[in-house]
């Protein structure tokens, strides 16, 4: 994070650093289809996945 001529570098985070942000959207993502399959068995499984995904902005960051 940049604050004028004063850098702060986290390891891995920022301490008492806040992140003021916006919700835009809130959707599902694509479907991904995952399947199982046993060979001689007659074994076949398949499901569907959509995760759930969130756009986000950034509107200020506080030290």
């Amino acid at each position: 994070v940049v604050d004028d001529d004063k850098i702060e570098i986290g390891n891995p985070t920022v301490k008492n650093a806040t992140v003021e942000y916006q919700i835009i959207n809130q959707y599902q993502g694509d479907k991904v289809r995952v399947s199982k399959f046993k060979a001689k068995s007659r074994y076949r499984k398949t499901i569907g996945f959509r995760a759930q995904l969130t756009d986000i902005k950034i509107i200020k960051i506080n030290l």
